[in-house]
C-alpha cells in the first residue's frame, strides 16, 4: 500500500496503526479481555514477528525467550481480627494483598507476633513467629522482599506490613526480588499490606488473633521479547526503540501499551517503506512482561551485559553461533549508543509528556539532553504544548538508565491526576486522570485519544530519524 499523509508535513498513515490497534484488541478480546503474559501476549508477540517476517523489515528478526514469573489474585483476602474482641477488616481500605505474595492459603486462630526492627535478617525473628503472623512496620531501609524472606524462612506462616504514620494510600509493591532471573526464589505464605491504624491496633492490643485467608496463584511463565535489527552503517553505535507489548491481567492495554506498540511497528514499516538508510544500527523491541516488572526489558539488559563482559573476543562474529550469546543479532553492550521508550501515547485525558534529561546518571546527563531536546524540537516547531516528566521508575528504560545507556522517550500520562495548572496548558479535564480507563478493562480501541498518538507517534518518528541519521 502507498503511504497517504494527513497533510505534507505527516510521516505516518494513521489509519494503519489504527489496523495495529483494532489487531491487538481483537486478541485480548480472544483472551479473557487481556494482552497479559499468561493470557494474549503471545498471540501479540507473534502478530508484531510475522508482520515483520511478511515485510522484510528486519536483518534479524528474533524472539528472545525468558522466564517471568506472574502472580494472579484469584479472589479479595479476608482478615479478621478474633482476639482479644472481634474486627473483620475491610479490603482496599484497612489491608490488601501486596503483589507476588504468596499462594492460596488459609490461616484459623493465629497468633500475630509484632516485631519492631525492620526484620531484614533472620536474627531479628525470635522462635515464637514459627506458625504466627509478623507484624512489621514499612522501613526504608530494608526491601519488602528481604524482610518476607526472612520471615518465611524462620518459619513465619504470614507477614503484614503496615504503613508509616505519613502514608495514606496501601501500598501495593512487588514482594520479590528486582533482578529475578529463573531460578531465583518467590515468596510462598501471604504477604499483606495494612493501613498505620491496622498496624497500632495490633501492635498495641494483647494476645492478638486473627483468621486471614488469601486466594492467589504464583506461575514461572516462559515469555518473550520480539527484537528486530536494520544495520546501518556503523554497527559500534546502536539507537534502541522499545515499547513493551503485554497488558495487565484486568485489561486489553491498549493505550498501555498498544499505543506504543503499534506506533513503533508503523515507523519500522514506513522507514522501510521509503527506502530509509540509517547510519546507526537500529534495534526496534517489543518488551515482554513489562507489567511483572520490566521483566524482558532486564533480561535483555541483564544478559547481553553479561555475555559482552564474559566475551574474550572483541568482536562478535557477523552470525553469532555460539550459544552462550543471548541474541542472535550481532550486538555487543558498549555498542548500544542509547535508548528511547515509548509507553502510553494515547492518554484520552492526555499531556505530551517528554522524559527529563535531568533524572539521568550524571555521567550521561549530556547525551540524555541531546535525546530530551530531539523531542522539545520537535513540539516547538509544531507549535505543540508539552511538559517535561520525571524519568525514574515505571517502564522498560530503568533497566538501560541503571546501567549507563543515555535514555530518553514519551508518555502521555497514566493514574495521575491532572491539574488545573495543566489543563490550562494543554487542555482536557482538571482533576480527572490522564487515563481513566489505565489498568482496566476499559482500556480499548476506544480509549484512545487519536489526537494525542498522531502527536506523539509523529514525534517517535522524528526522532528515531534524526538520532538514526
Amino acid at each position: 500500500a502507498t503511504l497517504v499523509a494527513n497533510n505534507e508535513s505527516d510521516f505516518l498513515d494513521q489509519d494503519r496503526i489504527r489496523r495495529h490497534l483494532k489487531a491487538f484488541e481483537g486478541i485480548a478480546h480472544a483472551h479473557g479481555n487481556s494482552r497479559a503474559v499468561n493470557l494474549g501476549h503471545r498471540e501479540s508477540g507473534d502478530y508484531i514477528f510475522n508482520v515483520l517476517q511478511r515485510t522484510n523489515a528486519c536483518d534479524t528478526l528474533e524472539t528472545q525467550w525468558f522466564s517471568s514469573p506472574v502472580w494472579t489474585e484469584l479472589r479479595p483476602p479476608h482478615l479478621t481480627l478474633i482476639s482479644p474482641y472481634e474486627i473483620t477488616f475491610q479490603h482496599k481500605v484497612d489491608f490488601q494483598s501486596m503483589r507476588f505474595g504468596g499462594n492460596t492459603t488459609q490461616l484459623l486462630n493465629v497468633p500475630v507476633i509484632a516485631v519492631p526492627s525492620g526484620g531484614c535478617r533472620q536474627q531479628e525473628y525470635s522462635t515464637e513467629v514459627q506458625g504466627a503472623v509478623v507484624l512489621l512496620q514499612e522501613d526504608k531501609g530494608c526491601s519488602f522482599w528481604d524482610a518476607a524472606y526472612a520471615a518465611e524462612n524462620r518459619g513465619a506462616a504470614g507477614v503484614l506490613f503496615y504503613n508509616r504514620p505519613t502514608r495514606k494510600q496501601l501500598l501495593r509493591s512487588r514482594v520479590r526480588l528486582d533482578e529475578w532471573k529463573a531460578g531465583d526464589p518467590l515468596i510462598t505464605i501471604p504477604v499483606l499490606t495494612a493501613s498505620y491504624s491496622v498496624g497500632q491496633l495490633l501492635t498495641g492490643a494483647p494476645n492478638v488473633r486473627i483468621n486471614l485467608d488469601i486466594a492467589a496463584r504464583t506461575t514461572v511463565e516462559s515469555t518473550f521479547n520480539v527484537l528486530c535489527e536494520w544495520k546501518g552503517d556503523d554497527p559500534d553505535d546502536t539507537v534502541v526503540a522499545g515499547a513493551h507489548l503485554d497488558s495487565v491481567a484486568a485489561g486489553p492495554g491498549i493505550n498501555d501499551n498498544g499505543s506504543g506498540s503499534a506506533t513503533l511497528l508503523e515507523i519500522l514499516l514506513t522507514l522501510r517503506q521509503q527506502g530509509f538508510q540509517p547510519s546507526r544500527r537500529l534495534l526496534f523491541a517489543w518488551w515482554g512482561a513489562e507489567e511483572d516488572g520490566l521483566m524482558g526489558s532486564k533480561h535483555f539488559v541483564r544478559t547481553l551485559k553479561a555475555a559482552s563482559e564474559d566475551s574474550l573476543v572483541d568482536n562478535v562474529p557477523e552470525s553469532p553461533v555460539r550459544s552462550s550469546w543471548p541474541i542472535r543479532a550481532p550486538i555487543t553492550w558498549d555498542q548500544i549508543a542509547l535508548y528511547l521508550n515509548f509507553d502510553m501515547l494515547a492518554s484520552p485525558n492526555y499531556v505530551s509528556l517528554v522524559f527529563r534529561a535531568a533524572d539521568a546518571p550524571p555521567d550521561v546527563v549530556v547525551e540524555a539532553t541531546y535525546i530530551q531536546r530531539a523531542f522539545e524540537e520537535f513540539f516547538q516547531s509544531r507549535g505543540y504544548t508539552y511538559e517535561l516528566t520525571d524519568m525514574i521508575t515505571g517502564s522498560d528504560f530503568v533497566p538501560f538508565m541503571k546501567n549507563g545507556v543515555p535514555t530518553g522517550g514519551l508518555a502521555t500520562g497514566a493514574g495521575k491526576i491532572k491539574t488545573v495548572e495543566q489543563r490550562r496548558l494543554h487542555g482536557g479535564l482538571a482533576n480527572a486522570a490522564f487515563d481513566t480507563c489505565y489498568h482496566n478493562a476499559c482500556d480499548t480501541v476506544e480509549n484512545i485519544n487519536w489526537e494525542a498518538l498522531y502527536r506523539m507517534s509523529e514525534a517517535a518518528a522524528h526522532v528515531i530519524i534524526a538520532l538514526a541519521e
